[in-house]
């Protein structure tokens, strides 16, 4: 789509500028019965969704929400959370994810960045809401309902306009913060108001919700549903990367759409029972897309319809667009695709001059989903959101995405111009890991990187030296300060980093983890078939050399995905289900006990060799 013919529709579209919750309204009144959010036995409908919001809506115009006032939303999966983020919207606040997983510490900085006044939350996570030197109003949307029943139900009026604070999602900071993207409703609305055209979404529908709420694609989930009568399926807390549930829960609530990272993806192809559902359409991003991944979601899901996506956070979801067709065009990557309705893209070199077509550059994105900017952040706002060269006043986000547009249009996906990486679609900046680690007692010097020793297992892989340093106290020291997907799978101890002559760490020359570097632990083989056999799959996944009886998962550089992967494994090899505790709180010999233990009695311990 060229820039003009973008903003021209842009402009149609603000002219008739509708807030998200307006068509979500307006299909309450249409399917009032039918249901729109399920979480295991427990179901909420249409009308009862939006009662609840315009309800919780009204206590938060109450507490001083109004618009772009900024509400945290710190709350597992439950049937609460839809109504939680709809209210938000419908009191004319932008809301604030809070993963309840994440540090204190980061939780604390995101609530004061936003100055947000109100934390909506659960009661069992109320202690996980940052109190010093805060002043916050907490609402336990779990327990709130009795307390709000003398309140309308009718929607309410609003002024939310196109320019108004949507939400504020947080992403990696190169200065060793994070940084807070305001998004716009007129981002937000065109967005879900073209997904919800593209993949032809109705009553019909069921939409498959496990992302965390910190991730902004859960937005996808939500509101293009909810707008069209589908039912959003919540994956039950703490079970997202639960890959056999997943497929099973896929099949059993007959979910029609996936919106997935392709790392997901190609786990939950590994699960015989996906073939058995009726998805019709999947949505992947966050990661590049392979053709081999394409050809075997269609082996298993004949004729299923695939979207590559792909935008930054910058630009609200998603930026581009490419329908993968059942024959892709043989290669490795397939392209992002072009712009989404009325955005628009420019392909620019050094000096921001237009390169022609197979000429590679740096990707431009404009439109309506282009965010206000960084909260708090004027410097680093004027950096990243610039004018265009030679049309002053219209605004592009600089994405630092290298890329090429092909003779048809199709822009394909490069690399970066700097060290951001992403890791199963979260965005990290390895500046920010390594300023962590740097603020850790007795360490000197850092390094992080992305690796892939093993295909299509990308990991962070931290390197230190400095003095009385140990794995199991950087790993601890590192959880008190990032979240989860921003952690290191391994940590390697060096007496030195390797230097270019320029002085500069040579990253080309940082050694693979190895079981020597990873764990301090002495190496004791694995005893009996059993534990040679778990030995063997940690191996595989981990891409290791050796595993002893006595190392621990996580030490080794395992992560929550990896894990998953190795319980479906074990089952395959044993028969037995084991939980993630189990595989990851103690030893590869503990782990052999467990086996055992819940071998099926038909099996017995008779195909196990007995420890010599």
């Amino acid at each position: 789509m060229s820039t003009a013919t973008g903003e021209m529709e842009f402009a149609r579209a603000e002219a008739g500028f509708d807030p998200v919750h307006g068509p979500i309204e307006r299909a309450a009144g249409r399917w009032p019965h039918a249901v729109a959010a399920r979480l295991g036995e427990q179901s909420l409908s249409y009308a009862e969704l939006n009662r609840r919001a315009n309800r919780l809506a009204r206590r938060l115009r109450a507490l001083g929400v109004r618009e772009d006032v900024c509400v945290g939303v710190l709350m597992e999966r439950s049937l609460d959370l839809p109504v939680a983020l709809l209210a938000v919207l419908k009191a004319g606040g932008a809301f604030v994810p809070l993963d309840p997983g994440y540090p204190e510490e980061r939780l604390a900085y995101m609530l004061a960045d936003t100055a947000a006044p109100v934390v909506l939350t659960q009661s069992w996570l109320r202690e996980r809401v940052p109190a010093d030197g805060l002043r916050l109003e907490c609402v336990c949307v779990d327990t709130v309902w009795d307390a709000l029943a003398a309140l309308a139900t009718t929607d309410l009026d609003g002024d939310v306009s196109a320019e108004h604070l949507a939400y504020i999602i947080y992403t990696s900071g190169s200065t060793g913060r994070p940084k807070g993207v305001e998004v716009l409703h007129r981002g937000l609305a065109n967005h879900t108001a073209w997904l919800r055209d593209t993949l032809g979404m109705g009553p019909d529908d069921r939409i498959l919700q496990c992302n965390s709420i910190s991730f902004d694609g859960t937005l996808v989930e939500f509101f293009g549903p909810l707008q069209s009568g589908a039912t959003v399926v919540l994956a039950a807390p703490n079970r997202q990367l639960d890959l056999p549930y997943l497929a099973d829960l896929v099949v059993q609530e007959q979910v029609t759409l996936l919106n997935c990272v392709p790392t997901l993806l190609r786990g939950l192809l590994a699960q015989p029972a996906l073939a058995a559902g009726r998805v019709r359409y999947v949505a992947c991003g966050g990661e590049a897309m392979t053709t081999e991944l394409a050809r075997r979601l269609r082996a298993v899901v004949p004729g299923v319809r695939l979207g590559n996506f792909y935008g930054p956070t910058e630009t609200t979801l998603n930026a581009t667009y490419f329908e993968v067709p059942l024959e892709p065009t043989p290669g490795a990557m397939v392209p992002i695709g072009r712009p989404i309705r009325n955005a628009w893209c420019e392909v620019l070199d050094d000096n921001r001059r237009s390169v022609p077509p197979g000429v590679v550059g740096e990707l431009y994105l404009g439109g309506p989903g282009v965010a206000r900017g960084y909260r708090n952040q004027p410097g680093l706002t004027a950096e990243r959101f610039i004018d265009h060269p030679s049309r002053p006043g219209v605004r592009m986000y600089r994405t630092g995405d290298r890329v090429l547009q092909s003779e048809d249009g199709q822009l394909h996906f490069l690399g970066r111009t700097d060290t951001q990486v992403k890791v199963r679609g979260y965005r990290i900046e390895l500046s920010e890991v390594e300023t962590a680690l740097t603020a850790i007692e007795g360490v000197a010097e850092c390094a992080v990187v992305l690796r892939e020793d093993a295909p299509g297992q990308p990991r962070l892989v931290a390197y230190a030296c400095g003095q009385h340093l140990t794995v199991d106290a950087l790993r601890e020291s590192l959880r008190q300060r990032l979240p989860d997907h921003m952690m290191p799978a391994a940590f390697v101890l060096l007496q030195k980093l390797p230097l270019l002559t320029s002085g500069k760490i040579d990253r080309n020359r940082l050694p693979e983890p190895s079981r020597e570097f990873i764990t301090e632990r002495a190496f004791v083989a694995p005893r009996g078939e059993l534990e040679q056999q778990l030995a063997g799959i940690w191996r595989s996944l981990l891409g290791l050399e050796r595993v002893g009886r006595d190392d621990r998962f996580f030490e080794l550089g395992g992560d929550s995905l990896t894990a998953m992967r190795t319980v479906t494994r074990i089952e395959a090899l044993t028969g037995v289900r084991l939980t993630l505790r189990q595989l990851v709180s103690g030893s590869l010999g503990t782990l052999a006990e467990h086996v055992v233990e819940s071998l099926p009695a038909s099996r017995g311990v008779g195909f196990l060799t007995a420890p010599g």
